[in-house]
């Protein structure tokens, strides 16, 4: 990997967080035990569900799907929303509740949550633009 020069002597860039305060809730799922004849239909209905979270509810800011590079069984989400009642509703809407079920119907594990918790404010950092 090649650095830049200036950017590797230099200060690093910060900037602050806008709309959210700097305070998001992150939520960290995994799910496992993903046979290999569900693995397609597992991805597909994931990423169906990522967009269209991203897409249709306000509340979500990112949402990512990370498969486990050394186990091609266990898919790794994170995601992160605005507050509780954003990812209660997120869990409510229809495309998580189909894919909650393709899930349990392919028998896979999951989602086992690992972290479901706020962000600490950055208080250092001027907000952006400033």
């Amino acid at each position: 990997m090649t650095i830049q020069q200036d950017v590797a002597t230099s200060a690093p860039a910060t900037l602050g967080s806008e709309g959210d305060d700097g305070i998001i809730l992150t939520v960290v799922a995994s799910f496992e035990n993903i046979a290999a004849e569900h693995r397609d239909e597992f991805l597909e209905s994931a990423q169906r569900e990522a967009f269209l979270s991203l897409r249709d509810e306000e509340g979500t800011i990112s949402y990512h799907i990370v498969p486990d590079q050394d186990d091609p069984t266990r898919v790794v989400f994170q995601a992160t929303f605005t507050d509780e009642a954003s990812y209660e509703q997120h869990r409510n809407n229809a495309p998580a509740q189909e894919f909650l079920e393709m899930v349990a119907r392919n028998k896979i594990d999951g989602p086992n949550i690992y972290v479901n918790n706020f962000s600490i404010p950055n208080v250092n950092h001027p907000p952006r633009g400033i």
